[in-house]
């Protein structure tokens, strides 16, 4: 195990993000949750953040030799977490 600065720190589960959506987009507040917590079919408003928050995104794996793992680890590396063409379509068009 190398040694990094810094800690993880736990996250809420995406269900937890998920519903807290849901919640607000039936008028009970607002939310700030990631785009990864949203489906395609999400009906509230979306906004960005001004300036953008941006966060590491942490794999951790017990079996880091398992070739589909390396693949599916390089794959979001290169590719990122991918949002829904719905959502991406409402974060751009408020720019």
């Amino acid at each position: 195990m190398g040694n990094h600065a810094g800690a993880i720190d736990g996250a809420p589960r995406r269900a937890a993000a998920t519903t807290a959506a849901q919640l607000a987009a039936a008028g009970l507040g607002t939310a700030l949750v990631p785009t990864s917590a949203l489906t395609a079919t999400f009906s509230g408003a979306v906004r960005s953040l001004r300036p953008p928050l941006v966060r590491e995104v942490v794999c951790l794996t017990a079996t880091p030799g398992d070739p589909l793992v390396r693949r599916f680890l390089e794959d979001l590396r290169r590719r990122g977490v991918p949002v829904p063409s719905p959502i991406a379509v409402q974060l751009t068009a408020r720019e």
